[in-house]
């Protein structure tokens, strides 16, 4: 048998949740090509190395095969990339 509490909620949180169930909540901000970083570019600049692990099928920590082409590239939101390479 379980059971009961009172808790009280706040009537924000309630309509925060009820949000949610709202198409527009739920929907990704489009991000255009002008804001994506290629972090390849810093490579040689700023003390950064990628290691696309999925992109090589016989890399040691790569447990589920090539995923991704061998020439892939990363890309950053630019504001994370500046973040990044601090």
């Amino acid at each position: 048998m379980s059971k009961s509490y009172d808790i009280p909620i706040n009537e924000k949180i309630i309509e925060g949740l009820k949000s949610l169930n709202q198409p527009e909540a739920n929907s990704a901000k489009k991000i255009g090509k002008n804001e994506l970083k290629n972090m390849h570019d810093y490579v040689g600049k700023k003390p950064i190395e990628i290691d696309l692990v999925y992109s090589m099928e016989k890399h040691s920590e790569n447990h589920f095969g090539q995923l991704y082409r061998p020439e892939a590239k990363l890309f950053l939101h630019n504001d994370l990339a500046e973040i990044v390479v601090l």
